[in-house]
């Protein structure tokens, strides 16, 4: 398959027009990347000789081929910032060593003060567009803390796109989006906020779907839910050299 499906037959088109796809396909990948899975690698190397209950597989032979269980569904509370919240990023390969994640820990004080100024309910696609561009819109509306909270991850040295996107995503994955550097690139840099809340706003039937169809996925396989914008983020990043990995892990879940 190549790296992008065009033609009238795209359903969805994100990254500017990078990433497109139909129906079935946004759907094969989304089921993929959750709940695909490849063989685990394991040996007996470690146990003595001889003793065979020891050295006894594995009671599975199977692990997850990408980090929803292990990012996604990790219990998660809306209201405060915690050390899970940073250990999460940890799961998407965020690149986070232990100096970083001691630097996030001191500021988790000003983390939290953010996310009570903003209603829990509050979604991302529903903020002003306007308040998304380069300039913070005035002080103390929801989109100048969510500035805020960017602005003080991002501030913290070696701390940088992807570890600040991933750790304040895992935290309300309806409010802060998440990117990477190639992600972002694609969305076009600091046009990126708007890119995104343009692509969400105009293909809401499509989201509205993709995120209902995978709720009764998720709930089907003991997952959880997942928003616009982490659906996003996943079609977007699996429209590159993996997407035929995605969508072949995809079928096979699919049938």
């Amino acid at each position: 398959m190549s790296a992008a499906s065009t033609g009238p037959a795209s359903w969805l088109a994100i990254g500017q027009g990078v990433a497109r796809y139909t129906q079935a396909e946004a759907e094969t990948v989304l089921a993929g990347f959750a709940f695909g899975v490849t063989q685990l690698r394991w040996s007996s190397k470690a146990a003595p000789s001889g003793d065979q209950l020891l050295a006894a597989q594995p009671r599975t032979a199977a692990r997850s081929m990408w980090a929803y269980r292990t990012y996604d569904c990790l219990p998660n509370s809306p209201y405060a910032f915690g050390m899970t919240d940073l250990l999460a990023v940890a799961a998407l390969d965020a690149r986070a060593d232990g100096v970083d994640y001691l630097a996030m820990e001191a500021i988790l004080p000003d983390l939290n003060e953010a996310l009570t100024h903003v209603d829990v309910t509050q979604t991302f696609w529903a903020l002003p567009r306007e308040h998304l561009g380069t300039t913070p819109p005035l002080e103390g509306t929801p989109s100048w803390w969510l500035w805020r909270a960017w602005v003080l991850l991002m501030g913290l040295h070696d701390v940088g796109v992807a570890i600040t996107y991933k750790t304040l995503h895992h935290k309300r994955p309806w409010f802060f989006p998440i990117f990477d550097n190639e992600t972002v690139a694609k969305m076009g840099g600091n046009s990126a906020w708007q890119v995104l809340h343009d692509e969400l706003t105009s293909q809401a039937t499509q989201f509205t779907h993709l995120e209902q169809w995978f709720a009764g996925e998720a709930t089907k396989r003991g997952g959880v839910h997942l928003t616009w914008l982490r659906i996003h983020d996943i079609l977007l990043w699996g429209s590159g050299a993996q997407r035929g990995a995605l969508t072949r892990a995809g079928q096979g879940v699919l049938g």
